[in-house]
C-alpha cells in the first residue's frame, strides 16, 4: 500500500524572501495592470494556480488577520493588478506584486487547526484508501495514491511562522463516503413513488384516477404550481402549463400524442393537472455545478427533478384511457437553482444531502428529502427571481412527437437526421411570467439546411476560440459573422462518430472535444457514446435505468467509469460522472470554510467546469 505523505521541506521558506520585500499596497506593474481577465469571471473559471502558502503570522502583527496568504499563478494568464476574493462573507483583495506580476498576496484569517485536522484525517484514510480519482471537468484523467501533509512538519512550520505550502492533491476528498444513489440521484421507487409525496395517473393500482397525492410535495401539478404566478388559480396554473404545451405544437404529432390526451377539468377545454399524465422518474442533486466560492461565487447549484411523459401511443386497446397512458420517448427536468449563498450556508445544505445516506429507505429518508428539496420547490423560494420561483430553466428531450405510434424504448432516429431527437430549454419570462422557449446552452445550430457541424465556419470558430474553450470561459453567440449560429433547439441525430461536433482544420482536438462535450446533442450522444437519455423512462415500481455516463461500469450505489475513445483523435478517455460528483460533495463536506475549504477553492479541486448540463 503507498502512502503518499508530503514534507515540507525547507525549499518553502523561499516565499521568506517575498514577505519581506511585499508591499501589499503597491500597484502591479504598467503591462499587467492595462490588461484585463477574461469577462467570464473568475467564479465561474479561476485562474490556474502554480503554488499557494500560508504563513501563520506572529499575534498581533497584523490588523488583517492571522495569515499571509501567497498564491503564485500559472505563466501566460491575463489577470488584473487586484483579484477580489471571498472569505467569511467579507471581501480580500490579493494583489500582485511589484516584482513578480504572477505572485500575488494578501493577509486574511485562517484556521489553521482546522487545515492540521484535516490533514490528520487524510493520514488516517490513507491506511486503507488505495488511490483517489484525478478529474479535469468531466474526465477521469489518473488515479493517485492519497495524499496528506505531514500534520506535525504543519504544526512546527505555524509555531514558527514559516510557509506552509498547500498542493492541490492534499485537498480533495475521497468519492466512497458519499452513498450516490440517496444524496447525489435518487431513483428508488420508494421514493419517486410515495404516494403521499407524488402521483401518476397511469398507474391504475390505487383507481382509475391513478395512484398518489395530485397535491404532493413532488407532484408534477406542485411544482408547476408553486413554478407559476398562480399559487391560489389552479386554472391560471393550468393555462400556464398549456401555454407550455403548446409551444410543442411544431412537433407534427405533439396535439395527438400529448396535448389533446391531457385530461380535461370535466365541462372544460381545462387542463385536469390533478391527472398530470407525468412520472417522477429521479430527484437529482447537481451541487457539483456550482460556482466558486473563494472567488466570490454565489450560485450553489442545482437541484432537478426528472419526469417521463405518458401520451397516446395510437394504438387501440380495449381498457379505457390506456391510449393516453403508454411511457414516450420524452422527458422533462425542472432545474432549481439553490437559493444558498456564501460558504458556510452552502456547506450546511450540502451536509444535508450528505447525512440523507445515513439514513435507510422509507417515511423518514422522504420527509428528510423533502425537507432538503422544499428549499428550492416551495412558493417563493427565491423572492427576487421571476414569480419567486427558484426555477433556473426547464429542458426537454423527445422524439416522440415526430413518430405517431412508437413508445418508449422502441424508437430510433432517422439516420439522415430528418427525425432527429429535440432537446429544448426553457426560461421564465419576466413579461408575461410563464415559460418561453429560449437558444439551448453552448450549442451551434444542426437543423437539416442549417447544420454547422463540419464546416469551416464551426472550425474557425474553435480555433478563434481555443484558450476560453480549454479553459471553458467561451460562449456560443446567437449570431456569427452576422449569421444565426446558436441553436433554438439542439437537434440529435444518433451515436455514430459522425455525430460529434468536428471539422476538418481544428488545431486543438482538445478544445474540439471540450467545446462538443459541451453542447447539449453531443453530451448526449456521440461524445459520450450515450444513446439520447442519461435517465432513461420508467414503468410503475421500477427505478429509471441510467447511462453509462452516468454509472460507468458499476452501478448507482457503486458507480465506476468507462472508457470512449475519441472518434476524431483515436484517444481513450474515461468518464464517470456520478463518481465525479461523490468526490466533490465529500471534499465540499469535510473541510472548513475557515481552513481547508477556502484553499480547494482557490486551487480549484472544488469547480467543476460544467456549464450546461
Amino acid at each position: 500500500m503507498k502512502l503518499r505523505m508530503l514534507m515540507l521541506t525547507a525549499g518553502a521558506t523561499a516565499c521568506l524572501v517575498f514577505v519581506a520585500t511585499l508591499s501589499l499596497s503597491g500597484a502591479a506593474s504598467d503591462a499587467v495592470a492595462a490588461d484585463k481577465p477574461d469577462p467570464y469571471g473568475f467564479e465561474n473559471a479561476p485562474p490556474a494556480v502554480q503554488s499557494l502558502d500560508l504563513t501563520a503570522l506572529p499575534e498581533g502583527s497584523s490588523s488583517e488577520g492571522n495569515a499571509l496568504l501567497e498564491v503564485r499563478y500559472v505563466q501566460g494568464q491575463v489577470l488584473p493588478a487586484t483579484i477580489e476574493l471571498t472569505k467569511d462573507e467579507r471581501k480580500v483583495e490579493l494583489r500582485a506584486s511589484e516584482h513578480d506580476p504572477m505572485l500575488y498576496a494578501a493577509y486574511i484569517d485562517f484556521d489553521f487547526d482546522e487545515l492540521i485536522q484535516e490533514q490528520q484525517r487524510r493520514q488516517q484514510l490513507a491506511q486503507t484508501i488505495r488511490s483517489v480519482p484525478v478529474f479535469d471537468g468531466r474526465e477521469l484523467v489518473a488515479n493517485i495514491g492519497l495524499s496528506f501533509l505531514e500534520p506535525s512538519d504543519v504544526q512546527a512550520r505555524v509555531r514558527s511562522h514559516l510557509p506552509v505550502r498547500i498542493p492541490w492533491e492534499t485537498i480533495f476528498d475521497v468519492p466512497g463516503q458519499i452513498h450516490a444513489e440517496k444524496s447525489l440521484l435518487i431513483t428508488d421507487p420508494t421514493v419517486v413513488q410515495d404516494p403521499t409525496r407524488t402521483f401518476d395517473y397511469c398507474d391504475k393500482s390505487g383507481g382509475p384516477n391513478g395512484t398518489g397525492n395530485p397535491n404532493g410535495a413532488w407532484s408534477f401539478k406542485t411544482l408547476m404550481t408553486n413554478m407559476s404566478s398562480h399559487a391560489t388559480d389552479s386554472v391560471g396554473a393550468a393555462n400556464f402549463v398549456q401555454d407550455w404545451l403548446n409551444t410543442y405544437s411544431d412537433r407534427t404529432y405533439a396535439a395527438q400524442r400529448v396535448i389533446n390526451h391531457w385530461p380535461r377539468i370535466a365541462g372544460t377545454n381545462t387542463l385536469d393537472l390533478d391527472k398530470s399524465p407525468m412520472r417522477l422518474l429521479a430527484i437529482v442533486n447537481r451541487m457539483d455545478i456550482r460556482n466558486n466560492a473563494s472567488y466570490g461565487g454565489r450560485n450553489a447549484g442545482e437541484v432537478r427533478f426528472v419526469f417521463g411523459v405518458l401520451g397516446n401511443d395510437g394504438n387501440t386497446d380495449s381498457v379505457a384511457g390506456i391510449r393516453s397512458c403508454r411511457q414516450l420517448a420524452f422527458t422533462v427536468i425542472l432545474e432549481y437553482g439553490i437559493p444558498q449563498h456564501g460558504c458556510a450556508n452552502i456547506q450546511a445544505y450540502a451536509q444535508q444531502w450528505k447525512s440523507l445516506g445515513n439514513l435507510a429507505w422509507g417515511a423518514g429518508y422522504n420527509q428528510a428529502l423533502q425537507n432538503v428539496t422544499n428549499v428550492v420547490t416551495a412558493r417563493h423560494a427565491a423572492p427576487l427571481k421571476i414569480n419567486g420561483s427558484a426555477i433556473n430553466q426547464v429542458r426537454s428531450d423527445e422524439i416522440s412527437l415526430l413518430h405517431p405510434l412508437d413508445a418508449f424504448p422502441s424508437i430510433e432516429p432517422d439516420p439522415e437526421d430528418n427525425k432527429p431527437w429535440e432537446l429544448r430549454e426553457y426560461h421564465l419570462d419576466p413579461t408575461t411570467l410563464g415559460l418561453k422557449k429560449v437558444n439551448v446552452a453552448l450549442t451551434p445550430d444542426r437543423h437539416v439546411g442549417h447544420n454547422f457541424n463540419n464546416t469551416a465556419t464551426l472550425a474557425q470558430f474553435i480555433n478563434d476560440n481555443t484558450n476560453a474553450i480549454l479553459n471553458n470561459t467561451y460562449s456560443v453567440p446567437a449570431l456569427l459573422n452576422g449569421q444565426p449560429f446558436q441553436a433554438l433547439t439542439s437537434h440529435n441525430p444518433h451515436t455514430h462518430p459522425n455525430g460529434v461536433w468536428k471539422a476538418p482544420n481544428i488545431a486543438s482536438n482538445q478544445a474540439r472535444h471540450l467545446f462538443s462535450l459541451n453542447t447539449c446533442n453531443a453530451c448526449h450522444g456521440s461524445e459520450t457514446q450515450t444513446s439520447f437519455l442519461h435517465i432513461l423512462p420508467r414503468d410503475v415500481d421500477q427505478s429509471a435505468d441510467l447511462s453509462r455516463f452516468m454509472v460507468g461500469n458499476g452501478s448507482l450505489e457503486n458507480p465506476g467509469t468507462y472508457t470512449v475513445v475519441d472518434p476524431v483523435s483515436g484517444v481513450q478517455r474515461q468518464f464517470g460522472e456520478l463518481h465525479h460528483r461523490q468526490q466533490d460533495l465529500a471534499s465540499l463536506v469535510n473541510m472548513s470554510c475557515a481552513g481547508p475549504g477556502f484553499v480547494a477553492d482557490l486551487l480549484g479541486t472544488n469547480r467543476v467546469q460544467i456549464r450546461s448540463h
